[in-house]
């Protein structure tokens, strides 16, 4: 499923994308793969360039995981499942829910707009 959000939650996606790299890599922010030379990088399949990798540093990571933590749970669960890429968590909740493609964009949209108050809220705290 491709998923393109509305213009004004790009910042969110993107930052929930970030996040949920920094996350894969442990927080241990830039990495490598883990080839045994730890020189592998994943190029782009059209430009053959490597892949830039959008790192988000600690403080910040703590800032999304305060503004994800004052989410409701459903919208937590959802926007966790679908950054995270858990396929099969998808399907489960799709299926519970009884959601349509359109109805799971739908919700992940409201998701973000919850996700983007709490942390431009987070970040005014700061």
């Amino acid at each position: 499923m491709d998923y393109h959000p509305p213009a004004h939650l790009e910042d969110a996606d993107r930052i929930l994308g970030a996040f949920a790299r920094w996350q894969r890599m442990g927080g241990r922010g830039r990495g490598r793969c883990g080839s045994a030379e730890g020189r592998y990088r994943s190029t782009d399949v059209h430009h053959g360039a490597p892949v830039p990798l959008a790192v988000i540093p600690d403080w910040s990571a703590e800032q999304v995981q305060r503004a994800m933590v004052a989410c409701p749970e459903a919208e937590r669960t959802l926007l966790a499942a679908w950054y995270a890429n858990h396929h099969a968590k998808l399907r489960n909740l799709r299926r519970q829910a009884g959601w349509s493609g359109d109805q799971l964009f739908w919700r992940l949209t409201m998701a973000l707009e919850a996700f983007d108050a709490n942390y431009r809220q987070q970040r005014a705290a700061a």
